[in-house]
């Protein structure tokens, strides 16, 4: 799901942004048609959610509204996606590289594409014993990485619904405390 960053580098430095399935949804172009007459002539304000739209071999991200952006401040979007590179056919070729830009951040663990190679090799050449030895060389690379990026601090599950708030947007009335207490 794409973020929405809106960043101020007035005299009070904030940042405010937009993310998550309850806060900034996505929304299709007839649903914004249907239940929000005039989207597509806002002059902007705080994106409240996003679009997709394809127009021959392109797909558009879209915000509804447009972002409103002052002369001191800078909006960005981050969107996670997963890239498809080219072959490698060149010996000088460095994988993880999309047109002209390469992950850098990826250079250490170049080696495991190798031993994953060489394991699915000797599988053919029927040599279990080097087979296994190289699957375990290509783990040892998957675990490294995987120890290299995995978030410091501790982890936290949170609910992918809050119910408590979806009660109170039905009702149009806040909950007795007591109910909530009880359920704690």
């Amino acid at each position: 799901m794409p973020e929405f960053h809106l960043l101020s580098s007035g005299s009070t430095k904030s940042t405010s942004f937009s993310a998550g399935n309850e806060v900034f949804p996505r929304r299709e172009i007839p649903w914004l048609n249907q239940y929000h007459d005039g989207w597509r002539g806002s002059t902007g304000g705080t994106p409240e959610g996003f679009y997709f739209r394809a127009d021959g071999g392109q797909m558009f991200l879209g915000l509804t509204p447009p972002p409103r952006i002052t002369s001191s401040q800078t909006g960005k979007v981050i969107f996670p996606y997963i890239a498809k590179p080219s072959s490698m056919s060149s010996d000088t070729d460095v994988p993880f590289t999309l047109g002209s830009t390469y992950r850098t951040d990826l250079e250490p663990y170049h080696q495991a594409s190798v031993h994953y190679a060489a394991y699915q090799l000797e599988k053919l050449r029927r040599d279990m014993e080097a087979s296994q030895a190289q699957l375990q060389q290509f783990l040892g690379f998957v675990e490294r990485y995987k120890r290299n990026t995995e978030p410091m601090g501790p982890q936290q599950v949170r609910l992918g619904r809050n119910y408590f708030q979806d009660a109170r947007r039905r009702s149009g009335r806040e909950l007795d405390p007591s109910i909530i207490r009880s359920f704690t």
